[in-house]
């Protein structure tokens, strides 16, 4: 079965001309009854067992970039607007999820993999849907991570995650694990790069020629 969604998901990205370096990985999500932000989550066939089935996923969006539209996935994906979109997107992005029925269900995401300025995200001007793996949370190996510890070289004006129905100020620095799997409304003045840099692994440019 498991096979079988990954063909699946694999058929889907290339049909939108998309292709994903990325890790699969299993874990739950508590959806609510309407709209939900999901980290990862690209078609119905992902769900695989829990009180949400993929017959109760109505409709996922994606918010593209630069542009700011939202773009149907599913169903029936819009192709036209969905060419262009690189791979990054689909692997750190949350997508907008509509599911009739409120429950906990098993779902499978692409996380990626860290490079070297690990979870290293391009991200644009405006307002961008930012997906929260488990790079972006705290953990054994980042305790008491904050957003300005991952917020790399962008200067982040707002800040919003999605709760019952509605935009919430995220207005606590901490990026608790209960956000995990989750995503955040950020606007940004800047196109810039979303992460927590790597200090150890960052090397100083060449000393400057004299003139």
């Amino acid at each position: 079965m498991k096979k079988l969604l990954f063909g699946l998901a694999f058929i889907f990205l290339v049909m939108s001309g998309v292709f994903v370096y990325a890790s699969n990985v299993e874990s739950y999500y508590q959806f609510e009854k309407g709209w939900n932000l999901v980290y990862g989550f690209t078609s119905p066939e992902r769900l695989s067992g829990g009180e949400v089935i993929s017959e109760n996923i109505k409709a996922v969006y994606i918010l593209k970039q630069p542009t700011q539209e939202f773009v149907r996935i599913y169903p029936n994906p819009e192709t036209k607007k969905l060419e262009g979109i690189q791979d990054s997107y689909y692997e750190k992005t949350a997508q907008f999820v509509y599911s009739d029925v409120a429950g906990r269900s098993e779902y499978l995401f692409e996380e990626p993999l860290p490079p070297t300025y690990w979870n290293e995200h391009q991200i644009y001007k405006g307002w961008n849907l930012v997906g929260l793996s488990n790079y972006m949370v705290e953990s054994s190996s980042n305790p008491d991570l904050t957003l300005e510890d991952i917020k790399g070289t962008c200067n982040i004006e707002k800040v919003y995650y999605f709760f019952d129905g509605k935009w919430v100020v995220f207005d606590y620095p901490e990026m608790d694990s209960t956000l995990l799997l989750k995503g955040l409304l950020i606007k940004v003045s800047n196109d810039c790069v979303l992460g927590m840099i790597d200090e150890e692994s960052t090397v100083n440019p060449p000393p400057q020629i004299p003139n």
